[in-house]
């Protein structure tokens, strides 16, 4: 995080590895050798969420910032739907998890796949009165759903060159994207952050069904939702909030 004068602070120092340790963590495979993801899980990667064992890259951490974005528009921007529906995507994309016996961990990204795959449409949600937020959200989602795309196309190849071989126990590893592909680095990302803050039709309106979902939480006695205690690092909800 850094100020207007170039200073700053440095977070999470502490889960920082060094450049020998980073690679005695991958497996020859090209899979990590722990399972530990670092994130809050709302807001991980749908690859990192549906495969535990896959390497984190830069791509996971601008998909990231995507739903972080979308979290909180939800929350707190107008938009044509209400809290039903607040409900529902809080549900399926944020804390969507199961527990699989065979790996011994926690999965989940089927939503956040799913939304991916399928389109921005899928959401029905439409920010009427903040234009560069929807278009932001729509341009970025593509961008991702490329680099998905170029994931998928991989791995098909990969299983069409071994055909007849054994399936593998894990995902296929997917080497880093050509430049063609919008994600192979942060640049493309980031114009389109640049793009969106600098364009006219940002309202000043905001909505409160975050905290109106936060209330209905309370008044039933499960527990409570806040935007500033999410779930721990790495691990989902221990039970569902609805």
């Amino acid at each position: 995080m850094l100020d207007e004068n170039g200073g700053g602070i440095l977070h999470d120092w502490d889960l920082a590895k060094g450049g020998r340790v980073a690679e005695s963590l991958v497996s020859e495979d090209g899979f990590a050798h722990n399972p530990y993801r670092t994130g809050i899980w709302y807001f991980l990667s749908a690859r990192l969420l549906i495969e535990p064992l896959k390497i984190h890259t830069l791509q996971d951490d601008l998909e990231s910032f995507f739903y972080l974005v979308l979290y909180y528009a939800l929350r707190y921007i107008p938009y044509n739907q209400g809290i039903e529906k607040l409900k529902e995507l809080q549900s399926q994309i944020f804390e969507e998890c199961r527990w699989n016996s065979t790996s011994g961990q926690y999965l989940g990204g089927e939503g956040k796949f799913f939304t991916i795959t399928r389109g921005y449409h899928t959401l029905r949600i439409n920010f009427v009165d903040h234009r560069p937020l929807q278009n932001w959200l729509r341009n970025t989602l593509g961008c991702i759903a490329e680099f998905y795309r170029y994931c998928i196309d991989t791995e098909q190849k990969h299983f069409e060159e071994h055909e007849g071989e054994p399936l593998p126990l894990h995902c296929v590893p997917v080497p880093p994207p050509p430049a063609s592909i919008g994600l192979h680095n942060h640049e493309y990302f980031s114009s389109l952050v640049k793009t969106a803050l600098e364009a006219p039709g940002w309202a000043s309106m905001r909505t409160y069904l975050g905290d109106d979902l936060d209330q209905y939480v309370r008044t039933r006695g499960r527990r409570r939702m806040s935007t500033l205690v999410l779930p721990r690092i790495c691990g989902p909800p221990k039970r569902r909030l609805f």
